[in-house]
């Protein structure tokens, strides 16, 4: 994560460095998953994704693909009040 030995050197590092992947943190983490996260976070509004419904695609098949149950998540009443 973010690192500093200020709140400047942090807020710079924010703003200015790319986050780790999660994997580099855990690696069980789903690559896929990871992928999804880091395009929540980039830094150029443009690079991350255009509209809720298109980030649960993203959500649904990135966890598709890992084998994980997608539906189960995505249709909990919790998910849904945001995507």
């Amino acid at each position: 994560m973010h690192q500093g030995d200020s709140i400047g050197e942090i807020a710079y590092s924010i703003l200015n460095e790319a986050p780790p992947k999660l994997e580099s943190i855990n690696p069980e983490i789903n690559p896929h998953l990871s992928a999804v996260v880091l395009r929540c976070l980039e830094k150029d509004p443009g690079n991350r994704f255009a509209t809720a419904a298109d980030l649960k695609r993203a959500l649904a098949s990135s966890m598709s693909r890992d084998g994980d149950k997608a539906e189960d998540i995505m249709d909990n009443p919790c998910v849904e009040r945001f995507l």
